[in-house]
């Protein structure tokens, strides 16, 4: 049963794909997950969107484009929304720095 307000969910083969390429770009980013506390904020947002539905306790992400397990797409960094309610995740590493 969902509880999405908007749902067009994506076929199953059409989130096989999508999900597929996710986890290529995840790879081709070294594997490298966000900051715990983006990771929060990421599901906060995946909570209260419209295109949540949680499926047997799981959250899936309905939108067309996405199909997406909201759990494991929001910790990778080379992942983002596909309305735009949270971006790629770029680690400014020049703030590890001491700039003199």
């Amino acid at each position: 049963m969902t509880n999405c307000s908007v749902c067009n969910e994506p076929s199953l083969p059409k989130k096989i794909v999508n999900f597929t390429k996710a986890s290529v770009k995840h790879i081709f980013n070294g594997l490298e997950n966000v900051p715990t506390s983006i990771e929060e904020e990421r599901l906060f947002i995946c909570t209260h969107c419209p295109f949540r539905s949680d499926e047997d306790n799981k959250l899936i992400c309905t939108h067309k484009d996405c199909g997406c397990p909201i759990k494991q797409k929001i910790k990778w960094s080379s992942e983002e929304c596909p309305i735009g309610l949270w971006s790629k995740y770029i680690e400014d590493k020049d703030l590890d720095k001491n700039v003199t």
